[in-house]
């Protein structure tokens, strides 16, 4: 251990313990001197503010895929640690989420000295009355337990974790296909507790500007109308104005228009495989949090910190109102004729937004001898720039009565379970009406976060009469969890199960033919059938390119009776009256 090593860390346990001993705290604010917990530290410090405070408790809630346990810290007024009995007196919950990237720890430290806030000052006590707030130390304990310098640029801490889990996955794209533990994990959590506003914390870098802060909402054009309007109207400006009286200003996550903000920023569009996309199906408002990864490690702690508490405060002091408005927002999801399936950015509604930056500037670079960007920060701006903070619906989708789920579909069905969907298992094999999907054209299989994903192109639907059997299940619509239903089982959806690639065997080919042999067979079927040549000829005239002979065969056999019939059949079937 070097000389200069050997002091700082001295000098830090001789603050920390002058600072505790004048306080009367347990949390060692290490980021005051660049540095993270580890794992252990983190635990311990959670364990000894339990030990501590008698409003505080921490649980073990499951396992990562390295078999590590993932905790949940609860703090509740009433020392009422389960989410069954925080309900009954009408609490409402604050669920924060740490460490989903462990390289990104910037929550991991704002929270737990958040948690001792509000133990200790006894100005919290009376907001803690009708609001529970349960905080996950780290999400990605696997990652965390990957100590090192992982995040490169990055102006501190001196070591953290890693980003990937176990098994690999990014788990912010995990949400919706469930293949991590940590997400059976995070799913519990969210179902038992139900949270009215949802908080994850990262850390960022897309260019350079002079905000700490930037936040990500739930866009609210996905919100029902009652939430969206409280959104976007009322606690967005106003959490935005607190950050500003806190010291730490705040700007909207910078996601460009094009390569600088100078062009523009866009709304995120949070998809559910991200969390808070994930919350908002459930009618939580979730905020992603995400610090400016080239700004000082201690201001980034202080300014998650900051917003996590004006947040909490805003909960505790109209709770009321936020759950009402959740109540209407779950109603009208339960009562809708539909939903739009996906979303994009709205170009033709502009805000003008006043952005604190540098310029962007361009230089020969060293290694590549090519031109490349960089951020003059001898020349801050404040400028108006572009702000696209609308979305549009598209793919818009009228509900079913219900969905018929054949139990082949194992994965698809449990993880509906996992989610609180209520499932009815067919007794007796029974008829439906349908209308049911036949995925004619689709784009991929492209590998991404351990799955093949496709997407299709062009989709036809058919009605008919179709047979549930015994042990298949019927998932009902008019329900509170609608919208989740719809954004799983409709295939156009942008992270539905199929293009998930959960169903890629069914659009796979299982027969074939031999072409010494199908030849005869071939022009059999068409000298029978005219109309199957003038088909055949006229997509080739159109389709000069893909003219082979191999290929005229194989258009032959997949309009014919030998070819699989149910071969892009989408097996989820859409009940009708």
């Amino acid at each position: 251990m070097n000389i200069k090593l050997s002091i700082k860390i001295l000098l830090f346990f001789v603050v920390l313990q002058t600072v505790q001993t004048l306080n009367g705290q347990i949390v060692p604010k290490k980021y005051l001197f660049n540095q993270t917990y580890t794992h252990e530290e983190l635990i311990t410090t959670y364990k000894a503010l339990e030990t501590k405070y008698t409003f505080g408790r921490l649980l073990t809630y499951g396992y990562t895929d390295g078999g590590n346990p993932i905790h949940l810290f609860v703090i509740d007024a009433n020392t009422e640690f389960s989410p069954v009995e925080a309900q009954k007196r009408g609490k409402k919950t604050l669920f924060i989420l740490n460490g989903i990237h462990p390289g990104e720890p910037d929550g991991i430290d704002a929270s737990v000295e958040f948690a001792e806030d509000l133990l200790k000052d006894k100005e919290y006590q009376n907001l803690l009355s009708k609001v529970t707030v349960i905080i996950m130390p780290v999400y990605n304990v696997d990652g965390m337990l990957i100590r090192g310098n992982t995040r490169v640029n990055q102006n501190g801490p001196e070591e953290s974790g890693f980003r990937a889990n176990a098994r690999n996955l990014d788990l912010n794209r995990d949400c919706i296909k469930a293949d991590s533990k940590n997400m059976e994990v995070l799913t519990k959590i969210f179902q038992d507790w139900k949270p009215e506003f949802f908080i994850d914390t990262h850390v960022s870098n897309g260019a350079d500007y002079r905000y700490v802060m930037t936040l990500i909402p739930t866009a609210p054009d996905k919100l029902e109308e009652p939430q969206k309007i409280y959104l976007r109207n009322q606690l967005l400006p106003k959490l935005f104005e607190n950050m500003k009286v806190s010291g730490y200003e705040m700007a909207p996550y910078v996601s460009l228009k094009k390569d600088i903000p100078d062009s523009g920023i866009v709304a995120f569009n949070d998809t559910p495989r991200y969390t808070i996309g994930y919350a908002s199906l459930f009618g939580t408002i979730g905020f992603t949090t995400e610090t400016h990864m080239l700004k000082p490690f201690p201001d980034r702690v202080k300014a998650t910190k900051a917003f996590i508490t004006i947040l909490f405060k805003e909960l505790s002091e109209n709770y009321d109102k936020v759950f009402a408005l959740k109540k209407q927002a779950l109603f009208s999801i339960q009562n809708s004729e539909g939903f739009y399936l996906n979303h994009e950015t709205d170009l033709s509604r502009q805000e003008n937004l006043l952005f604190k930056g540098y310029e962007a500037e361009y230089k020969t670079s060293d290694i590549t001898g090519a031109k490349r960007l960089y951020y003059n920060r001898n020349r801050p701006f404040e400028k108006t720039i572009p702000y696209y903070a609308y979305l549009r619906g598209k793919n818009f989708v009228q509900k079913p009565e219900a969905y018929l789920i054949p139990q082949a579909w194992g994965e698809i069905i449990s993880r509906l379970k996992a989610n609180g969907i209520a499932m009815e298992e067919l007794e007796t094999e029974k008829e439906f009406n349908a209308e049911y999907y036949f995925i004619e054209e689709f784009n991929g299989p492209y590998l991404y976060e351990g799955r093949a994903l496709v997407s299709p192109t062009k989709i036809r639907s058919e009605k008919g009469k179709i047979i549930g059997k015994e042990g298949d299940y019927l998932v009902k619509t008019g329900t509170e969890s609608d919208k989740f239903i719809l954004s799983v089982l409709e295939p156009l959806s942008k992270d539905s199960y199929f293009q998930w690639g959960f169903f890629n065997s069914v659009l796979e080919q299982k027969e074939y033919f031999s072409d010494y042999v199908f030849e005869e067979t071939a022009l059999e079927l068409i000298q029978k059938k005219p109309e199957l040549k003038a088909s055949m000829d006229e997509f080739f005239r159109k389709n000069s390119d893909l003219d082979t002979p191999e290929n005229r065969l194989e258009y032959i056999f997949k309009n014919s009776t030998y070819s699989d019939p149910n071969r892009g059949i989408y097996p989820i079937y859409r009940i009708m009256p």
